[in-house]
Formats: structure tokens, sequence, C-alpha cells
């Protein structure tokens, strides 16, 4: 998928409660969601760099890390790190 902006250098293993992970989602027409962790989906956009963008201007707030989670599931990147140390 071209666009997706991680370089591949931030990834770690998952992602922790409170979390932003954006998806692709097949199934809706391709569009992406961002869903905080654990919970259900927050928004949805048409493309990926909005739905990062918007992840990440409310991760900042939050202080917490956004994710890419490819369409299995089963591989995160981590595309922004803003985690507070006590969080």
């Amino acid at each position: 998928m071209t666009g997706v902006p991680w370089s591949g250098e931030n990834d770690a293993v998952m992602p922790r409660d409170r979390d932003l992970v954006v998806r692709q989602e097949p199934d809706r027409g391709g569009r992406f969601s961002v869903s905080e962790l654990p919970g259900p989906v927050q928004f949805f956009s048409s493309s990926c760099e909005e739905a990062v963008r918007l992840a990440k201007g409310y991760a900042q707030r939050q202080r917490v890390d956004v994710w890419y989670v490819n369409g299995h599931g089963d591989t995160y990147h981590r595309i922004a790190g803003y985690r507070a140390l006590d969080n």
C-alpha cells in the first residue's frame, strides 16, 4: 500500500491499552478506521493519510501511541509515539 507513513524503524511488538490503531477495512469499501484499544471504531476515513493525521492529533493530546495494523490483524507498526512515561 502506498502512502502509509512509517519507515519500519519504530516497529514494536504490540500496542497497549488506550493506544490508537489505524487499519484498512476491506468490508467497508477499503475505508480506514481508527480505534482506541480496547474498544470499538472511533471514526472512519476515506484515506490512510487522513486517518493517521486525525489519530496523531488525538494521540498527542492523550499521550498514547498510534499504530497501523495489517489487514490480517497480526502485524502492528508503531507510526507515532506520544505515550507518557507514567502511562
